[in-house]
């Protein structure tokens, strides 16, 4: 299935960075999609990361915005694969990409 996914770009290094880039995601896809669906749920889950971080809720802020920065370039990695059939979806990932119908 060749969506239009946005261009990959270079790993997010904030929190604010993968909602923009989720954000994009969902701009890009059909509402229905089994992947619009999947991302719309993890950038809830990642708005609600950032604004628990802005409201000083946990005790160690850099390691929750680092730990989320890094699971964001994971997803975003097998969200590249979708879009270039050249590179492998990660195994991870596999039933999510082939079931998105």
């Amino acid at each position: 299935m060749a969506d239009p996914l946005p261009p990959s770009g270079p790993p997010v290094t904030s929190v604010e960075e993968a909602i923009a880039r989720m954000q994009a995601i969902e701009q890009s896809l059909p509402a229905a999609d089994g992947l619009a669906c999947f991302n719309r749920m993890y950038l809830e889950v990642t708005q609600d990361v950032n604004s628990r971080l802005a409201q000083g809720y946990f005790s160690d802020p850099s390691f929750l915005s680092t730990l989320d920065t890094v699971f964001a370039n994971i997803y975003f990695l097998a969200v590249d694969a979708v879009a270039d059939p050249s590179k492998p979806v990660p195994a991870a990932w596999q039933p999510l990409m082939e079931a998105r119908s």
